[in-house]
């Protein structure tokens, strides 16, 4: 401590005046020196700190910047890509020019085409002849084949075998006469075939009869017209029930015999359920 009035220090011999007061400031102990520089260190530190930060943001903002603009610069070249693909007209132009050279080429053949078609009919026209000739009986149906109904299948051995039963046909289907329709009477040839005992009938028109009265009047049949029936074969009772394709016609033959030199077969005709007269077979 000093007087007021000293002019130097008792102790150092510094001079004490009020230019020199600076002089006489208190030093500051080596505790308190320590940390005063750790603060300082601190402040470096944390301006360090911020000024990173803020260098790291904007770096960060530019750079996302740049890649935004990359990104949009995408977007819209692909778009532009697209509406140029749309909107160019010059290739289809090429493609029309590549296809109508191929028109004259397309006529050329159906013209060459024309010639074949109308000779086919020809060449096909004999075998189409064939056909129906091949559906015709052996010997034609006439009434008289079926003479023997009056006496039925007296003297036939009766027979249940389906391959008995089965191939063609001399055929009478007897159809009564109703309050709509007259007494009929149509002769076909009926070729039964079978797999198993899944019955197929094949019925070829051969004639047609229509009874007025006492008098038999012919009636127009359509040539080689066929009617063809499916149903199944009862090994059990050895008869067979089959229903038309192509119209609510059914028969059921539930009857078979063998004389030894004919056979015979004699059964119903049904229109629908309704009971429609009786069918007959023969053969030699």
């Amino acid at each position: 401590e000093l007087s007021d009035d000293s002019v130097f220090c008792e102790y150092c011999g510094a001079r004490v005046d009020d230019e020199d007061t600076g002089a006489l400031q208190p030093q500051p102990t080596q505790e308190q020196q320590v940390k005063k520089n750790n603060a300082n260190i601190a402040a470096l530190i944390i301006t360090g700190a911020v000024i990173f930060i803020v260098i790291f943001g904007v770096l960060l903002y530019y750079i996302s910047g740049i890649i935004g603009d990359k990104d949009t610069a995408g977007v819209i070249d692909v778009s532009e890509d697209f509406v140029a693909e749309e909107e160019i007209p010059e290739p289809e132009e090429p493609l029309i020019a590549e296809e109508e050279p191929k028109k004259p080429l397309v006529v050329e053949e159906e013209e060459k085409e024309f010639p074949e078609a109308e000779e086919l009919p020809e060449e096909e026209e004999s075998p189409e002849a064939e056909e129906p000739a091949s559906l015709e009986p052996t010997t034609p149906v006439e009434p008289k084949d079926f003479d023997w109904i009056d006496d039925g299948l007296s003297g036939a051995e009766a027979f249940s075998d389906i391959e008995k039963a089965s191939g063609k046909w001399k055929c009478l289907i007897h159809a009564l006469s109703t309050e709509t329709a007259p007494e009929r009477f149509m002769f076909t040839e009926a070729d039964i075939q079978h797999h198993g005992n899944i019955v197929t009938i094949y019925m070829d028109n051969i004639s047609r009869y229509e009874l007025t009265g006492d008098d038999f009047n012919k009636l127009e049949t359509d040539p080689g017209a066929m009617v063809q029936f499916e149903g199944n074969w009862d090994e059990a009772s050895g008869s067979l029930e089959a229903n038309s394709k192509s119209s609510a016609l059914k028969v059921v033959i539930d009857k078979f015999g063998d004389t030894g030199s004919k056979q015979y077969g004699i059964g119903d005709s049904f229109n629908g359920d309704k009971p429609l007269g009786e069918i007959y077979l023969v053969r030699p």
